[in-house]
């Protein structure tokens, strides 16, 4: 054929405006947000199937690191090591994750910037409730793809019994879409789904009784409820968040304050170096000195406060100690002079999710964006969906032995009036 034959003529502005959206479509489902449905993007996923695949059950021997990661990028994720043991740690650390995907042993990093060990040194096995994430995926309940060569297969998306999507919570920016899930409490999410069940017309009022918020890993306070409220009813909202402290009392009227717990994202690392910054601050850019609000807090921080120090260690994860200047301060007044602001007043920002793929998710009317409501609509409908598939694989199989085809028809009758993955997720959630 000529070479003039084989070309065809396009308006490059149709060219790029069909280009970037195969590339933003990939960057979507493929790499930064999560599915829905599970909870993971496919990194999380392809690790947790091939630690499945490995036999590393919360209850076999932990295997290192390495050879995991060895494992899954050359079956699974053909993307650099890095990316794979950066992810491994993540679903390791009780910092991030509010139930850990994986039992980590070794040094897996901390809080304050700390970074793991090499993956040489370090070893890894399942946790249960990622076990609950793979449960009865051997029986045709998810459906599977081919791997990047070809060589095998690879689950498109977990059974996911728990609802990992909330619990563990999820971040990402991808082009167009972005989303941050805090985490939650699981048995309040269960509690949410069992009441979303028994009455589908369930108010987001009423829906906060069993879920009043997010549960971080790191406690903390939360204060007030109008940007959970927000965020369960619109898909976007902020919360305001506190550490915890309390005054230990000293020999001679002497006191001074303990800090247990900091808001989610914020350590003990940089409160100190705030603490510091305002003790000794620099000119701003462009300025030759500094300003007179520096100077005021200054001032008020070598007044009020002798010292800060980090005592935390293993017995106690977290222990920041602040001194008084003296003891006839009042510790309210010290601690809501802002001595740290990250401390005592730091802000997450809560995006739920902004794909709809969900016939029963359109109540509350905003388009593209999802509130908590589709979001447990979904985890509903696909833990059904799969607890159905699993007990088909059992009928068939029993209807192909025994020539009985009625076995088909019990079966999908008994699917139907309820038996979900729901009430297993339910006697696990109790042994946590």
């Amino acid at each position: 054929m000529p070479l003039d034959e084989r070309l065809a003529q396009i308006a490059i502005e149709d060219e790029m405006r069909s280009s970037y959206l195969d590339y933003a479509m990939s960057v979507i489902v493929g790499r930064a947000l999560p599915d829905v449905r599970d909870g993971m993007k496919p990194v999380h996923r392809r690790i947790l199937y091939g630690m499945n695949e490995m036999g590393l059950a919360h209850n076999r021997p932990y295997r290192k690191s390495a050879k995991i990661v060895g494992e899954i990028m050359g079956n699974y994720h053909p993307h650099g090591d890095t990316a794979i043991y950066d992810t491994l740690v993540r679903m390791a650390q009780d910092f991030n994750m509010r139930y850990m995907l994986v039992d980590g042993q070794g040094n897996y990093g901390s809080m304050d910037g700390d970074p793991p060990a090499a993956m040489r040194y370090t070893e890894a096995r399942m946790t249960r409730m990622a076990e609950e994430m793979l449960a009865d995926i051997d029986m045709e309940t998810v459906d599977f793809g081919p791997n990047y060569d070809e060589s095998r297969t690879e689950p498109l998306v977990l059974p996911a019994r728990a609802p990992n999507l909330l619990i563990n919570g999820a971040g990402g920016i991808a082009v167009g879409y972005a989303t941050n899930i805090p985490t939650h409490n699981v048995a309040e999410v269960v509690n949410g789904l069992v009441t979303l069940i028994d009455n589908p017309d369930t108010t987001i009022a009423q829906l906060m009784k069993d879920i009043p918020g997010p549960d971080f890993p790191t406690a903390g306070f939360i204060y007030g409820v109008s940007g959970i409220k927000q965020a369960y009813e619109t898909g976007r909202g902020s919360i305001a968040m506190r550490a915890r402290w309390t005054t230990e009392q000293l020999a001679r009227g002497q006191w001074r304050i303990v800090v247990t717990e900091l808001p989610h994202g914020v350590s003990v690392k940089q409160v100190m170096e705030e603490i510091e910054a305002l003790a000794n601050p620099k000119a701003l850019s462009n300025k030759k000195e500094i300003s007179q609000e520096q100077r005021r807090m200054k001032q008020f921080i070598l007044d009020q406060v002798e010292g800060a120090r980090d005592e935390s260690d293993r017995k106690s994860k977290l222990r920041l100690v602040i001194e008084p200047r003296s003891s006839r301060q009042d510790p309210e007044e010290l601690m809501a002079a802002r001595i740290a602001p990250d401390m005592v007043a730091a802000r997450e920002g809560m995006v739920l999710y902004r794909k709809v793929g969900c016939p029963r998710c359109n109540r509350t009317g905003y388009k593209g964006r999802v509130g908590i409501f589709q979001l447990l609509v979904m985890n509903d409908e696909i833990e059904s969906l799969a607890a159905q598939n699993a007990h088909r694989d059992e009928i068939e199989r029993a209807a192909a032995g025994a020539g009985m085809r009625s076995l088909w028809d019990d079966g999908i009758a008994k699917a139907a009036a309820g038996l979900t993955a729901l009430e297993e997720l339910a006697r696990v959630v109790a042994t946590f």
